[in-house]
């Protein structure tokens, strides 16, 4: 088996393989990859914080809605001496759901109004556009809108119906589910008298697009930062490159046989070290070759 030796003319023209990363490369991406794994887990963070605090605030201003909402049906109720579930007040709850959802006081995606045994009576949707259709035409088009969604918000009205609030919670506890067509936080309150439970669902789609827009100046200076610090990283790359080309190149010219440039250090670093450590090299070959 043959072996080729290769000179040093040889060895400074081989070419590096087209898969091998360049030093510049390497350094370039060693502080760019941490940094944008960083910066992504950070704004990942604060958008999760920022949307449940967000959504937090909304579920307590929506339940303090649903309790206010209530008061109102206590009202209609007492004015027309009629029960919940008489027609009259159900069609007097049914315009005061279609007030409530256009108000937009709160993102509301849905409001509605259930006994305590999870028995749909009123319900308006933000999709409905026809104001003067009968109660228990909206109410027939809501379960169709809500599918199998329709029991689980039934079964929550169920859950809130024997709510009571305490010093520790003074609102029910939401629930966050895909109902009919849009991801929505339920919330509720039950009516005076426990007679119904007022459930409400908030629009997630209008959470997400509130905390983007509140996070969008710090994903831009997060961003300014990753680009400077890349332009950073590309510089300091670029001068260091320089400097192990400009040694390369002398530890080169001496293989082959250049040895009356002396090498000066540049830096007090490791490369200034290697550059002494070559130049004492070049030092002792320049000396044994002065005594042949």
């Amino acid at each position: 088996m043959s072996s080729t030796i290769l000179s040093p003319a040889t060895l400074s023209s081989t070419p590096r393989s087209a898969t091998t990363l360049s030093l510049r490369v390497k350094i370039f991406l060693l502080v760019l990859v941490p940094l944008l794994v960083l910066a992504t887990l950070m704004l990942l963070l604060m958008s999760s914080r920022h949307a449940n605090e967000y959504r937090g605030l909304l579920v307590r201003a929506t339940a303090q809605s649903a309790s206010v909402f209530g008061m109102g049906v206590q009202e209609s109720m007492d004015s027309s001496g009629k029960p919940l579930t008489s027609s009259d007040v159900q069609d007097s709850v049914q315009m005061r759901l279609m007030e409530l959802v256009a108000l937009g006081a709160t993102p509301l995606h849905f409001a509605t109004v259930y006994t305590q045994d999870g028995t749909l009576l009123a319900a308006y949707d933000n999709t409905f556009k026809d104001s003067s259709v009968e109660t228990s035409v909206l109410r027939q088009k809501f379960v169709n809108l809500m599918g199998q969604g329709g029991k689980t918000i039934s079964a929550y009205a169920q859950q809130v119906s024997s709510f009571e609030p305490t010093k520790a919670q003074v609102t029910p506890v939401p629930l966050t589910q895909r109902l009919g067509q849009q991801q929505t936080t339920l919330t509720g309150y039950p009516l005076p008298g426990g007679v119904g439970v007022v459930v409400l669902g908030l629009s997630e789609q209008y959470i997400r697009e509130r905390v983007v827009a509140s996070l969008a100046p710090t994903a831009f200076l997060t961003l300014l930062v990753v680009l400077l610090t890349a332009v950073g990283a590309a510089l300091f790359a670029n001068a260091l490159i320089r400097r192990i080309q400009a040694l390369s190149a002398r530890v080169t010219a001496i293989s082959m046989g250049e040895l009356d440039q002396p090498i000066l250090a540049d830096a007090q670093d490791e490369l200034g070290e290697l550059a002494e450590s070559v130049e004492r090299m070049r030092f002792s070959l320049e000396t044994i070759m002065a005594r042949l």
